[in-house]
């Protein structure tokens, strides 16, 4: 694994099993791609004791029952979003996972075409949501923009490396919206990669969310974001759901 190379946690990671369905795809990736060993049974897998971290990249689905079966076996969980399908299994696991114990069930996954919605946040903020399939040409627009009274800041994943800010407090004679290219090093992440203007792609993100995770593991503390966060988010989308058949505001505690 590359994070090592980049940071250095502490933790030298081991590419030790790879589990999957089929055995001859499943063999074909472990020698592709360096692994010791590979497993179509991945309960045996997360029980074993030579066994420290176990990561989920399954299909939604499945994250609940493979995230207990890791908790009860003591293993550090890196779990791929969404990390449950469903609020009250994401309240359990979240329940479960801090107690060490107890179950989970598993729910069908469903995605809707398009959606959009609006919520309100504590201190009287607002704010408008929207995901579609049918964007075409927007591979993945994944834009954030916050707007206040005092300036705007705005980040989309097709232009990971750029940031636009406006301050409203700039001096009349001085343009205020700015483009800012984040690859010098005092951005974070950034100066464990390369020299100041190298930019970094998708998969240089995947690296730093394992640093996270291992420097985590290192200092004893809880990652984030986490399963509480998860299931925040999990809260938020059953509470869009809820709106949309009672046609009104939900609230969310």
């Amino acid at each position: 694994m590359a994070t090592p190379f980049f940071f250095k946690t502490g933790i030298e990671p081991v590419r030790k099993v790879i589990c999957g369905r089929h055995e001859g795809p499943l063999k074909q990736a472990a020698d592709d791609f360096g692994w010791e060993e590979h497993s179509t049974d991945w309960r045996e897998t997360v029980r074993r004791d030579d066994i420290d971290v176990v990561s989920i990249v399954t299909p939604p689905a499945s994250h609940a029952e493979m995230a207990v079966e890791a908790a009860r076996a003591g293993k550090h969980i890196f779990c791929e979003k969404p990390f449950t399908v469903a609020e009250a299994e994401a309240e359990q696991l979240s329940t479960m996972l801090t107690a060490q114990a107890g179950s989970a069930r598993m729910e069908p996954v469903d995605v809707d075409d398009t959606t959009l919605f609006l919520a309100r946040f504590e201190g009287d903020a607002v704010g408008t949501f929207e995901a579609t399939r049918f964007a075409s040409g927007r591979r993945n627009h994944n834009r954030i923009e916050v707007n206040g009274s005092k300036g705007l800041a705005v980040f989309d994943l097709e232009e990971m490396n750029r940031l636009e800010y406006y301050n409203a407090e700039d001096p009349d004679d001085v343009p205020r919206f700015r483009s800012i290219q984040v690859n010098e090093g005092c951005h974070p992440y950034v100066d464990h990669w390369w020299p100041p203007g190298h930019g970094i792609g998708y998969q240089n993100t995947f690296v730093n969310q394992y640093a996270d995770f291992f420097q985590a593991i290192t200092d004893d503390t809880k990652p984030t974001p986490g399963f509480e966060e998860g299931l925040g988010n999990q809260k938020v989308l059953e509470a869009v759901t809820r709106s949309i058949e009672g046609d009104g505001w939900v609230a969310i505690s």
